[in-house]
């Protein structure tokens, strides 16, 4: 190899390694509705465990692995709250022997600030004996039988995310957690909604279950939820009118797609700021009612067909946003001249600026905004 070849080469790898301890340490926490007063709720860095022992009295977020060297120093980790295990902590972990792991967990629990905790294996709930104060639980890997069995021994849960694309049910007591204030389900292979009439303290609610058919009646009682995000409904032919039943809810993520009809008990939703329609490439137009959102901030849709009607957006008598993705921008501008407290019509950031001409036909620039959408 020549010495360009070898200089070139070095630098990639550099480069590379480089790439990599960045992504670590800019990893934002998943966690920031804003709904919930905690500080789990906020973005932050996420360090590995290698990069947080260089300043451990900063630390408060790590990711630890198995074979980190020197695990048991993490208790010197005196501001940690979120500790992330990776897929080498398991219950047949091949780095450690179940002592290994009741060691372990034993440290983590003396960790004066630990709050949230999120395991690859649900298997590893046994361990969390050790900690009987935390808030806050991911499982990647369910187990269903170890659920059931160790989830009531946390009494002061307060989010809890289920991400396995695996599981096929979830317990009968998810619903009995009534200290949960977010709980967050990405389990596209359910097929039945759980039952949640006893988490009446819930204010975050975030699912992507592709096959369920129906919501749940018990939604009705969750007389707290503010933040609702609903997607994967492939088999969903009709909006879910539990959701126009839940009066305190403020953020609304709906994933539209077969289910195009779109009620006018939408209107019913007096505190609703933020109304985000995904998938909507059947809706004909809006529902009357939507001038009923007093409280109604942002209107955002995305796919919506070039013959959609938007003359229901005359109703709102407050200024608003109209937030367009995947659209016809310029149709919809023209349409939209008509409207009166249209605040300002946002489309994304990678707008071709010859699309932009053609829509200030339409409106003034000062009506036409950009955002980048990461949804």
């Amino acid at each position: 190899m020549s010495f360009a070849k070898y200089y070139l080469a070095l630098l990639f790898y550099i480069f590379c390694l480089w790439s990599s301890e960045c992504y670590a340490l800019k990893a934002s926490f998943a966690f920031n509705s804003g709904y919930i007063d905690a500080p789990y709720t906020q973005k932050m860095e996420v360090y590995s465990f290698k990069k947080a022992m260089e300043t451990p009295q900063d630390a408060i977020a790590v990711t630890v692995s198995a074979t980190d060297e020197n695990l048991k120093n993490i208790s010197t980790l005196s501001k940690l709250k979120f500790l992330y295990l990776d897929e080498t902590f398991t219950q047949d972990s091949y780095y450690l022997s179940k002592e290994g792991l009741d060691t372990l967990f034993a440290i983590f629990s003396k960790l004066p600030a630990l709050e949230y905790v999120s395991l690859c294996d649900s298997r590893l709930l046994p361990y969390l004996k050790h900690l009987p104060q935390l808030k806050g639980l991911k499982i990647k890997e369910f187990n269903w039988e170890t659920f059931q069995q160790y989830i009531d021994h946390y009494s002061k849960l307060e989010v809890l995310i289920i991400e396995d694309s695996k599981t096929t049910r979830l317990p009968v007591v998810l619903g009995r957690m009534p200290s949960l204030k977010q709980l967050e389900l990405y389990t596209i292979n359910v097929t039945v909604f759980p039952e949640l009439s006893m988490l009446q303290n819930l204010v975050v609610l975030k699912t992507s279950m592709g096959k369920i058919t129906a919501l749940s009646p018990s939604l009705i009682n969750l007389e707290s939820l503010k933040y609702l995000k609903v997607s994967g409904l492939v088999f969903f032919k009709k909006f879910p009118l539990e959701i126009c039943n839940l009066k305190s809810l403020e953020e609304l993520h709906f994933e539209v797609r077969d289910a195009g009809v779109l009620p006018e008990e939408l209107g019913q939703l007096s505190h609703l700021r933020l109304l985000y329609l995904y998938d909507c490439n059947i809706v004909a137009h809006l529902p009357a009612s939507i001038g009923k959102l007093s409280k109604l901030e942002e209107l955002y849709m995305s796919d919506a067909p070039a013959h959609i009607d938007w003359s229901s957006l005359k109703n709102i008598d407050h200024p608003f946003l109209l937030l367009l993705n995947r659209c016809d921008y310029v149709k919809t501008a023209k349409e939209l001249t008509g409207i009166p407290n249209l605040k300002a019509l946002v489309i994304p950031e990678n707008t071709y600026p010859e699309i932009v001409k053609r829509i200030e036909k339409y409106l003034p620039p000062e009506k036409i905004l950009k955002r980048n959408f990461t949804l």
